[in-house]
């Protein structure tokens, strides 16, 4: 007679399929967990929703997606990546959304979006209760180390802002900007709020800039339209990033030169 088996007894692993790829045969193990692992509905634990997109890994099984399907979107809802391809399951309800092959179409896209919320069991949590949007917008911690408060945040970036907008001053010549900039810095103004489109963002910015700038508000005051247009050039180009690539040439530092034949510098991206 058989062994009797033990109720509390892990269930075996399934064995690889002939022609399945360790990957496909990892995506099944972890699905196999998953359904003897329900997870609670803790919607503002980050830890949770870290866990979530992790399970995106294997990005042959979720590909090409729209930024209304990211895996940072679906973990808000409450979903994972399953093991089929185009599969999301939700380890609260245990419900599953099949993703629509071909999202081209507006309706589609939309459909789906919306089933991010709805496609749960009636009774799941999930179905009013997403993470927090903030949780969407992953914080990297680049060269600052800690991910930095909203506060500190836009405080170091003025003060990026500031210091690429002065090291572009003391170029001796700035490139000519294409007129499709206009759309984007309107954008951009709309983003924050400007309803005078980019040349209300940009006399936003010359206005910070200048409340502890070091002369540079005299300057341009007193150059005229020419030193205006150069100041504006400069702050286009520290508004989109650019700085100076290569080192200035210091005034004077040359022995029995005027410095006239240098080379402009290179600009850079930072």
């Amino acid at each position: 007679a058989p062994a009797a088996t033990s109720p509390a007894a892990a269930p075996a692993a399934p064995a690889a399929s002939k022609g399945e790829s360790l990957a496909e045969l990892e995506a099944r193990l972890e699905a196999a967990e998953s359904e003897e692992a329900p997870e609670p509905c803790r919607p503002h634990s980050r830890d949770d929703f870290l866990r979530r997109v992790h399970s995106f890994s294997n990005a042959r099984l979720w590909f090409a997606k729209p930024a209304v399907l990211s895996p940072p979107q679906c973990a808000r809802h409450g979903w994972r990546l399953g093991a089929a391809a185009d599969t999301l399951v939700c380890r609260v309800c245990l419900a599953e959304f099949k993703c629509p092959t071909s999202l081209d179409d507006p309706a589609a896209l939309s459909a789906a979006e919306g089933l991010l919320r709805t496609a749960h069991q009636p009774l799941c949590a999930w179905l009013s209760n997403p993470s927090p949007e903030s949780f969407g917008s992953l914080l990297l911690p680049a060269r600052f180390g800690a991910a930095p408060s909203l506060a500190e945040g836009a405080a170091r970036a003025l003060e990026s802002l500031r210091a690429r907008h002065a090291a572009l001053l003391r170029l001796p010549s700035l490139p000519a900007l294409a007129d499709g900039l206009s759309p984007a810095l309107d954008e951009a103004a709309a983003a924050a709020g400007l309803a005078g489109g980019g040349s209300a963002l940009l006399a936003a910015l010359s206005s910070r800039l200048r409340d502890s700038s070091d002369g540079a508000a005299e300057a341009e005051a007193d150059g005229g339209s020419s030193e205006a247009q150069r100041h504006e050039a400069a702050l286009k180009l520290a508004l989109l990033g650019w700085r100076p690539g290569a080192a200035l040439p210091q005034p004077g530092a040359a022995a029995g030169g005027s410095g006239q034949g240098a080379e402009p510098a290179l600009l850079t991206l930072e």
